[in-house]
């Protein structure tokens, strides 16, 4: 063992003056990554590592990418560093963008504003994309140490007198002085909104809005930022009931960051004991508005309902799940209103068809002539 080591030392010095003195101040960390609890784990094209420095807060951090979304080789000095990683790069997302990225406490992703014909922004309350899907996870204080630093320079000589087939074939964790696991999880809620409707057969198109949603989350805690947007509901399916082709449910889905303020722990941290699943008691009726509008089949009238629903929406934070229903506590439809009732069916009124009209479509495209709908903000 010490013959070992003293011709390890050797071999060493010998080396030092030829190479590069940041050669053997670095370590080479592998960093496996594993997709399998993210709900788009098919589409992810590729990752990114932040390495944050522990013993210098002001120092940026050390950034890796790479389309191996299965791992990465990260090369480091000594010391402590909180990591991050997350699906694909900063400047691959349309809907979103990134800030703070420079330090671990405060990477984040904000929605990008959405300019839409079919609402109005006012100064507490904007409309904005979808998220799309963003994945991270962490790893705190890991260490990188000296004797790493050593392991990986007698590691990277051995495998220069490897043939270049022969590096193709070597794992790429024995390449390394150090390794750990990321299995990074969704940051991105869905929510779904299902509402019963009395008069159905009077409705061509329809359209909605949610307000009340986080506006962005931090990257590395999960936290969901306190500033509060709008989303827009745009796509909706309509089925009939099979006794009543004048009664229907309407079902409609978004992506959202969840609600404000909210903190969503990853499962592999979570106790045993978990956050229960159900009705967010302790939001107030007016943090969420659900704004819904229908053009009825003559083309020219709209029905507008509009609830308050803050305490009423399900809200699953282990599966990342939001739901609202409408209009199934009773069967006493109620007529279009400013202050709808949420257990309430809506109730659309009896109009004629305009020429060449009738029938619903679930996509809104044109209304008549563009017009500036006031979606209702908080």
């Amino acid at each position: 063992m010490l013959a070992s080591a003293a011709a390890f030392l050797c071999l060493i010095s010998c080396r030092y003056r030829d190479i590069d003195l940041l050669y053997y101040r670095t370590a080479d960390v592998y960093i496996e990554v594993d997709w399998s609890l993210f709900p788009d784990k098919d589409n992810v094209t590729g990752m990114s590592v932040y390495c944050y420095p522990r013993d210098n807060e002001g120092q940026m951090p050390y950034i890796f990418r790479s389309n191996n979304v299965t791992g990465l080789m990260a090369t480091l000095p000594v010391g402590h560093y909180d990591i991050l990683v997350m699906n694909q790069t900063v400047d691959e997302f349309g809907s979103m963008y990134f800030y703070g990225m420079d330090k671990f406490s405060t990477a984040a992703a904000c929605l990008e504003d959405l300019d839409t014909k079919w609402s109005v922004k006012s100064d507490d309350q904007t409309v904005c994309y979808e998220p799309e899907w963003l994945a991270t996870d962490v790893y705190q204080d890991f260490d990188v140490t000296s004797d790493m630093v050593k392991s990986s320079a007698y590691i990277r000589e051995m495998l220069k007198q490897k043939t270049k087939s022969e590096m193709l074939a070597v794992n790429p964790v024995t390449k390394a002085s150090g390794s750990l696991l990321l299995v990074p999880e969704s940051l991105v809620y869905t929510a779904s909104v299902k509402g019963r409707v009395h008069g159905s057969n009077n409705a061509s198109q329809m359209r909605g809005s949610m307000t009340g949603m986080a506006e962005g989350c931090l990257l590395a805690s999960r936290q969901r930022t306190w500033k509060s947007v709008t989303h827009v509901l745009e796509n909706w399916n309509l089925l009939k009931d099979a006794d009543n082709d004048t009664t229907a449910t309407v079902t409609s889905s978004f992506r959202t960051f969840g609600l404000p303020g909210t903190d969503v722990t990853k499962t592999k941290t979570k106790t045993k004991t978990k956050t229960k699943s159900g009705v967010t008691s302790d939001r107030q009726p007016g943090d969420n508005s659900f704004n819904i509008t229908f053009l009825l089949i003559d083309r020219s009238t709209m029905c507008d309902f509009s609830f308050q629903v803050g305490n009423v929406m399900e809200n699953d934070p282990d599966a990342l799940k939001l739901a609202l229903k409408i209009g199934f506590g009773s069967d006493d439809a109620q007529k279009p209103s400013a202050d709808a009732d949420p257990t309430r069916p809506m109730l659309l009124p009896h109009v004629e068809s305009a020429s060449g009209g009738g029938g619903f479509s679930v996509f809104v495209n044109e209304w008549g002539k563009p017009v500036e709908i006031d979606v209702p903000l908080q």
